[in-house]
C-alpha cells in the first residue's frame, strides 16, 4: 500500500503524499479545502468553490456538516444532498478524485472531538466510495512535534465553527486524554465579526455599506484572507472598495480585528487555565502547540506566548497529515490486520519521521549531525561565520538578483550566524521562517541537511557542510 494522509478540518482539508511535495495540492492551487457545500442546479459544488458564492445564496450554502456530522435531516433539505453526511459524502467523493493519483489508500486524521457516531459515518463514506481505507488517528494526536515530559501538552486547533483544545498524556506512549470545545466560536464567528467591523468603518467613513449587497459581501469573505496576512505584519492598510464607477476608500487598523477577537481570545485562555486545573500541576508549565490557522489570526499568538507559564510551538501547515503519514509509514499500528480502527496513542519515535520533518526545531540533534558550513541558494554556497547572512524575501541592498547580504543589520527577513560553535537563525519577520516543516518565530539552532524557506516563499534554501581536502 502507498498510503494518502487526510487532515479532516472544515476550516480546510489537507492531503499529504509520500514523496517530496508532501502536501497535495486538492482544490485548485490551493492545498486546503475549506468544509462549504453549494446546490447549483443538479450538483453539489463543494470546497473552494462553494466559498467563493457562499455568500451570493445565503440560505442556501452549508458549512456545517463536518462539524454537525449525522444522518438527520435538514431543514430545508435538498434533493441532492438530505444531510450532513450526504454533503461530506459529497466533498469526500471530490477530494479523492483529486488526491487518489498519489496513493491507493487513505489515512484519516480526524478532530479530537470527533466520537463513535462520527467515526461511524465517516468509514461508511469511505466504504461507499471504495476507498481503501487503513486507519483513523486522532489529528491532534498525529500533529505533536516533540516530547516534554516536565509540561502539560496540549494541542490547540481553530475550525470553522468551534476552537478545540486537547490534552495529551505524555508516557511511553502518547495518549489522547481529554479534549474540551468553544463551540460557535470558531473561525466562521471571527470572519463575521471582522467583515462586520470593516463595513462599519466604511459606513462611519464613506457611508458606503458593503454589506448592503450580496456581492460586495462575498467580495470581502473572499479578500478576508489577505487582509488577515497584511496586517499580520503592519499596524494599518488601506482597503479600497468599488461599486459602479465609484472608489470607497479606508484606513483599517489591526487593533479593530483584536478588539473584536478579544472575547474568543478571551475565551481560549481560561480553557487553558481549566485544562491545567484539571490535568496538571500548580507549578506546571503548559507546552502549546497551536496549529498555523490559530498563529495565522492577528493577535492570537502574541497573547497567547505572552501568558506566564505557556510555552509556543507553532506547528508546521498540515502537521496532522504529514504526521499521520509518518506514523504509519514507521509502525502501522494495525499491521497484519484487516480491521479499521482508531488510533489514540502513538510511539513518540514516528517524530524522527522522514528526513526529519516531524523533528521541531530547537531539539538536540544525534552526535553525528553536524554545523552546517554553507547555506546553498540556487548555485551559490554562502560561508556561515560569526558575522550575520541577512536573508531578504525579495531584493537585498547590494543588487537586485541577490537575496543574501553581509555586514551590518539591514532590514530582512531572517539572519543566521555562527554563535558559540553554533550556527543560528534569527527570524526577524511577523510571518515567521520555516526550517524544514517547523515554523519558528524567535531563533532556532540549524543544522547540515535541513532546508530554510522565507514565509509564504516557495523558494528552498539548504544548509550544507563543503568538506575539507582530507576528507571524504
Amino acid at each position: 500500500m502507498n498510503p494518502i494522509a487526510l487532515e479532516l478540518s472544515d476550516a480546510g482539508i489537507r492531503a499529504a503524499a509520500k514523496g517530496p511535495e508532501g502536501l497535495i495540492h486538492l482544490d485548485g492551487e490551493e492545498s486546503e479545502s475549506p468544509g462549504y457545500s453549494l446546490p447549483e442546479k443538479k450538483v453539489l459544488l463543494v470546497g473552494r468553490k462553494a466559498e467563493g458564492a457562499a455568500f451570493l445564496h445565503p440560505r442556501e450554502f452549508n458549512n456545517r456538516f463536518w462539524d454537525q456530522l449525522n444522518t438527520e435531516s435538514l431543514q430545508p433539505s435538498t434533493p441532492i444532498a438530505r444531510n450532513h453526511a450526504e454533503m461530506a459524502y459529497f466533498h469526500m467523493a471530490w477530494i479523492w478524485e483529486k488526491i487518489k493519483v498519489h496513493g491507493d489508500s487513505l489515512i484519516i486524521a480526524v478532530p479530537g472531538f470527533y466520537e463513535n457516531p462520527q467515526l461511524g459515518i465517516l468509514l461508511s463514506i469511505a466504504r461507499e466510495l471504495s476507498i481503501p481505507m487503513e486507519g483513523v488517528v486522532a489529528l491532534p494526536l498525529a500533529a505533536a512535534s516533540e516530547p516534554c515530559p516536565e509540561k502539560l501538552l496540549l494541542h490547540l486547533d481553530i475550525h470553522l465553527h468551534r476552537v478545540e483544545l486537547t490534552f495529551l498524556e505524555q508516557g511511553e506512549q502518547l495518549i489522547q486524554r481529554g479534549t474540551s470545545s468553544l463551540k460557535d466560536r470558531g473561525l466562521f464567528y471571527l470572519q463575521r465579526e471582522w467583515i462586520q467591523a470593516i463595513s462599519e468603518v466604511f459606513v462611519h467613513t464613506t457611508r458606503y455599506d458593503p454589506l448592503h449587497q450580496a456581492a460586495t459581501e462575498q467580495e470581502l469573505h473572499n479578500r478576508l484572507p489577505e487582509i488577515l496576512k497584511i496586517l499580520g505584519n503592519q499596524d494599518v492598510m488601506i482597503v479600497e472598495m468599488r461599486e459602479g464607477k465609484h472608489r470607497y476608500q479606508i484606513t483599517l487598523a489591526r487593533d479593530l480585528l483584536l478588539e473584536r477577537a478579544g472575547i474568543v481570545i478571551e475565551e481560549i485562555h481560561g480553557m487553558i487555565q481549566e485544562m491545567v486545573q484539571h490535568h496538571g500541576r500548580e507549578d506546571q508549565g503548559v507546552m502549546l502547540q497551536v496549529t498555523d490557522r490559530i498563529a495565522r489570526l492577528p493577535g492570537f499568538g502574541t497573547y497567547l506566548a505572552g501568558q506566564e507559564n505557556i510555552s509556543l510551538i507553532t506547528l508546521a501547515p498540515g502537521a496532522g497529515a504529514l504526521g499521520a503519514l509518518g506514523l504509519w509509514e514507521n509502525a502501522p499500528p494495525f499491521e497484519g490486520t484487516r480491521n479499521i480502527s482508531f488510533t489514540g496513542s502513538r510511539p513518540w519515535f514516528s517524530l524522527q519521521g522522514t528526513a526529519g520533518r516531524y523533528l521541531r526545531v530547537g531539539v538536540p540533534p544525534t552526535t553525528q549531525d553536524r554545523n552546517p558550513t554553507h547555506i546553498l541558494c540556487g548555485e551559490t554556497a554562502y560561508p556561515i561565520s560569526h558575522d550575520p547572512l541577512h536573508l531578504h524575501t525579495e531584493t537585498a541592498p547590494k543588487g537586485p538578483d541577490e537575496r543574501i547580504s553581509h555586514g551590518p543589520d539591514t532590514p530582512c527577513h531572517c539572519s543566521i550566524h555562527l554563535k558559540e560553535e553554533k550556527v543560528i537563525l534569527e527570524n526577524h519577520s511577523p510571518s515567521g521562517t520555516y526550517v524544514d516543516r517547523t515554523l519558528v518565530f524567535e531563533t532556532a539552532p540549524l543544522y547540515a541537511g535541513q532546508i530554510l524557506r522565507l514565509g509564504d516563499s516557495p523558494e528552498k534554501l539548504r544548509f550544507i557542510v563543503c568538506v575539507k581536502g582530507h576528507e571524504t
